[in-house]
C-alpha cells in the first residue's frame, strides 16, 4: 500500500513537472511560426522565450519556502492552476506584449513543480537513494521536453501552435485539481506510521533563521554556479535558439533540427538515471559534476570553432551535452545533503534559481546578439559570438564544480 500511494503521489507530481519542461522547450520549435503570427523580431522572440525563465527564476525562492512551509500538495496544485491560465493567455495572444504576459504567467505557475516534487521526495524516499529519486524526477520532466521536440513539430503540420497551448492550458488546470485532491506531502499524512525521509513539512516556527542557516552553506552557492554553468547554457540554447542555429549554421530543415533536439532531450533523459547511479555508487558526486562540466565546455568550444557542423556532428554534440546534463542529479544531491532539514526546499530553490536565472539571461543576451543585424536571416558570425558566451558560462560552472566539497558519507571510495 505504501508503494502504491507513493506511486500515485509522484505520478501526479511528475506530470506537473513534465508540463513545466514542455513549456521550457516548446518555443524553439514554434519560433518561426510564432514570429510570423506575431510579426516579431529575433529579439522579441528571444524575450518571449526568456520571459518564462525570468518568472520561473523569480519564483524559485518563494516556491522553496512554501514547499517547506505548506507542503508540495498546496504549493504545486495551486500554482498549476495559474500555469494553465497562462498557457491559455499565451495561446490567445494577439501581439508580442500579450505573448510575453502569457509566458510570464506560465513561468510563475509552473515554477513550483520541481522544488515541490523534490521536497516531497525528501520525505517519501530514503536519503541514501535521493540521487536516484532525483534522477526519476528529472527524467519525468524530460519526457515533457521530448514532447516539445519532434512530436510538437509533427503536430504543427495539423494544428496551430495556439491550439496546442490552449489544450495544454486546459490539461494543466485538470492536473492541478487532481494534485490538490490526491497528493499527500508525507507518508504520515497518507496514514503511514513512519517516513523514510526527513519528516513532515509545515512544522511551523520562525522561517528566517532556517533560511540564514541554509545560505551560510558554501556549497549551495557553488552548486548554484555549477548548475547554471552546465545547464543554464543548455536550456538557454535549446529553449529558443537550437533550431534556428541548426537551420542557419548547418542548413537543416525545421523538422531535422527538431529531430536532433528531441534525440538530445532523450539523451538527457537517459543520462539522468545513469548519472544518478554513478554519483551514488561509482565515482561520487563531485567527480561526476567536474567531468560533466568539462565535457560541456568542450562541446561549446567545438560548436564555436566549427564553421558548419553537419547533421551527424550536431546530433553527436547535442546528445553528448544531454548525457552530461545528468550531472544535475549530483548537484541537487550535494545541495540537499548540506542543507538544514527544515530548509531543504529553500536550498534546492536557491540552486535552481541559478540554473534557470542563467538560462533566462542567456536567452535574452543571445537574442540581442543575433539581432545586431537587420538581415532577416540570423548571421553566422553572430551565432559564433552567441556560442562563445555559452562557452564562458560553462567554464564558470567547471570552476565552481572543482571548488565543491562532497559529504564524506556520500563519497565513493
Amino acid at each position: 500500500m505504501f508503494r502504491r500511494w507513493r506511486a500515485l503521489t509522484f505520478t501526479l507530481l511528475y506530470l506537473a513537472f513534465a508540463v513545466a519542461f514542455f513549456h521550457r522547450v516548446a518555443p524553439t520549435v514554434i519560433a518561426s511560426d510564432m514570429a510570423e503570427s506575431l510579426g516579431a523580431s529575433a529579439f522579441a522572440i528571444g524575450s518571449i522565450g526568456a520571459m518564462y525563465y525570468y518568472a520561473y527564476s523569480l519564483m524559485q525562492i518563494p516556491s522553496g519556502i512554501l514547499a517547506d512551509r505548506i507542503g508540495p500538495r498546496l504549493s504545486v496544485g495551486g500554482s498549476m492552476i495559474l500555469g494553465g491560465l497562462g498557457s491559455i493567455v499565451f495561446a490567445l495572444s494577439p501581439d508580442v506584449f500579450t505573448a510575453n504576459l502569457g509566458r510570464l504567467i506560465i513561468g510563475l505557475g509552473v515554477a513550483f513543480a520541481f522544488v515541490g516534487t523534490m521536497r516531497a521526495a525528501a520525505s517519501w524516499f530514503d536519503p541514501r537513494a535521493y540521487a536516484m529519486a532525483t534522477s526519476w524526477i528529472i527524467l519525468a520532466g524530460n519526457a515533457g521536453a521530448v514532447l516539445a521536440g519532434s512530436p510538437l513539430a509533427w503536430l504543427l503540420n495539423y494544428v496551430s501552435w495556439r491550439s496546442v497551448f490552449f489544450g495544454i492550458g486546459l490539461f494543466s488546470v485538470a492536473l492541478a485539481l487532481a494534485v490538490l485532491w490526491l497528493v499527500r506531502d508525507t507518508p504520515a499524512r497518507a496514514g503511514f506510521a513512519s517516513s523514510p525521509g526527513i519528516g513532515p513539512t509545515g512544522t511551523g516556527g520562525a522561517i528566517w533563521p532556517r533560511l540564514k542557516d541554509a545560505l551560510r552553506q558554501r556549497n549551495i552557492w557553488l552548486s548554484l554556479l555549477a548548475g547554471g554553468g552546465i545547464m543554464g547554457g543548455y536550456f538557454g540554447f535549446t529553449g529558443v535558439w537550437a533550431v534556428p542555429y541548426m537551420e542557419v549554421r548547418s542548413g537543416l530543415s525545421q523538422q531535422q533540427a527538431a529531430d536532433i533536439l528531441t534525440v538530445s532531450l532523450f539523451a538527457l533523459a537517459a543520462g539522468v538515471p545513469v548519472c544518478g547511479w554513478l554519483a551514488d555508487r561509482v565515482i561520487g558526486r563531485k567527480p561526476l559534476i567536474v567531468i560533466c562540466a568539462a565535457a560541456c565546455a568542450v562541446i561549446w568550444l567545438v560548436l564555436a570553432a566549427w564553421p558548419s557542423p553537419g547533421y551527424w556532428m550536431m546530433l553527436l554534440l547535442l546528445c553528448a551535452y544531454g548525457i552530461a546534463g545528468g550531472a544535475m542529479v549530483a548537484i541537487f544531491a550535494i545541495t540537499k545533503e548540506q542543507s538544514p532539514p527544515a530548509a531543504v526546499g529553500f536550498s534546492i530553490a536557491v540552486v535552481n534559481t541559478g540554473l534557470f536565472g542563467a538560462a533566462a539571461v542567456l536567452q535574452l543576451v543571445l537574442g540581442w546578439v543575433l539581432s545586431l543585424t537587420t538581415s532577416p536571416a540570423y548571421p553566422q558570425g553572430n551565432f559564433v559570438a552567441a556560442v562563445a558566451l555559452l562557452l564562458g558560462g560553462s567554464t564558470i560552472g567547471l570552476i565552481a564544480g572543482l571548488m565543491l566539497k562532497e559529504n564524506p558519507q556520500h563519497a565513493v571510495e
